[in-house]
């Protein structure tokens, strides 16, 4: 990973809006160019609010999950 951020080293967690901007600026992006996927749909719909494209990722909609990255393949190509 180019960048790592844990919760206990920078006193901020998920769904902090804090944590999702210091990520962004660590990664040097804009939340457009962001795919956010989680299992907490809290933290889900704070990254949406934020400008992030982001799903709701469960084990029993797997299937559901890689329809969607091969439907967004182009786009997610595109933001890199």
């Amino acid at each position: 990973f180019d960048v790592l951020l844990c919760s206990g080293d920078i006193g901020l967690a998920k769904p902090d809006p804090a944590a999702f901007r210091l990520a962004l600026e660590r990664l040097a992006v804009t939340p457009e160019r962001c795919l956010f996927v989680d299992d907490v749909e809290e933290n889900v719909r704070v990254a949406q609010r934020m400008g992030m494209l982001a799903t709701h990722y469960h084990h029993a909609r797997h299937a559901d999950f890689l329809a969607l990255l091969a439907e967004d393949e182009e786009a997610v190509r595109r933001a890199q």
